[in-house]
């Protein structure tokens, strides 16, 4: 719902600062189901790996998969180790024979980032940005090849796997949101909204390209700001005249209530020569309503040498 709340809070706002606030809040809000998914895929697939019986099955129907015909396909587009692939099948297959719990499968995916990531931790936050989204691809692309040929083979634990890959493609996908968050000092959330910020902005910035006329790419950086509170005016009462146009930040702004308060305030200080007509009939409350609230402001007025607006 909150997506709906700050929409309705932002209402009058410029758009450009709407789109701000609603890019990051959303990246928050993704962010939480991303992590309600995971749980919840956690505990169906808990469920599926201490079931001996499912687990000896997935291991038969993936002994049946041609391998060697997947890397063959996904070479072309994935362009990744053979010793590589290798090596994750031989290690799925010994978590799958051990029946390893899900905590294990956890750190299996940890350490398999790990390694995989190791060899660009040298890079700038750009390029390793870049590097860790295809290692995303490329798993996903390979799982698909794997699930291809599960269904092209009927086989029996289909819905095991689906579920597996379900979890670890949102494990991984977590993993590397917050990998990257890490070499670049940010939050997963920045990391997240960044990019999208930069697409969104350039609408409200003239439509300019990305790129600068030096070729460097021009980035929205969210960080976090201590920012202390500021008096944003003050104004000497003494100074004020009806109508006035006060300066605040090299810009004038117009404060009529200030205006109207420090008006009553002078004309209240004033001798007064005329005689009121009498008020026509039924209004007499209203006007007794009114000045009270005249008087409190004088009131207020007359007890402070400055006017402050925050």
């Amino acid at each position: 719902s909150v997506d709906g709340w700050l929409r309705a809070a932002l209402g009058h706002l410029p758009e450009r600062l709407k789109t701000i606030k609603l890019t990051i809040i959303n990246a928050f809000a993704m962010t939480l189901r991303r992590y309600t998914s995971i749980n919840h895929l956690a505990q169906a697939a808990r469920a599926v790996l201490l079931n001996s019986t499912q687990v000896n099955q997935m291991l038969a129907d993936l002994n049946k998969v041609d391998f060697h015909n997947v890397q063959e396909q996904a070479w072309w587009v994935c362009e990744c180790d053979d010793n590589l692939i290798s090596r994750i099948e031989r290690e799925f297959k010994n978590h799958l024979s051990s029946q390893s719990t899900l905590e294990d499968w956890s750190q299996w995916l940890d350490s398999l980032l790990n390694d995989l990531l190791k060899p660009y931790a040298h890079l700038p936050n750009e390029k390793y940005t870049k590097q860790a989204k295809q290692i995303l691809l490329n798993w996903s692309f390979y799982c698909s090849m794997v699930i291809r040929d599960l269904t092209l083979r009927s086989a029996a634990s289909f819905g095991s796997f689906h579920l597996i890959r379900l979890l670890y493609d949102e494990y991984l996908f977590s993993l590397i949101e917050h990998k990257i968050a890490l070499h670049a000092q940010k939050t997963p959330i920045a990391v997240m909204a960044e990019l999208t910020l930069q697409n969104k902005l350039s609408i409200y910035d003239g439509g300019v390209n990305p790129s600068n006329a030096n070729g460097s790419t021009s980035s929205i950086s969210i960080e976090r700001r201590a920012i202390p509170p500021k008096i944003s005016l003050v104004v000497k009462k003494d100074t004020l005249s009806p109508a006035q146009i006060l300066t605040l930040s090299g810009s004038p702004v117009q404060l009529p209530i200030i205006n109207k308060l420090v008006s009553a305030a002078k004309l209240a200080s004033q001798p007064t020569t005329t005689t009121a007509a009498a008020p026509p009939p039924g209004a007499t409350t209203n006007i007794n309503q009114q000045n009270d609230k005249d008087s409190d402001s004088v009131k207020r007025l007359k007890t402070t040498d400055e006017i402050v607006a925050v």
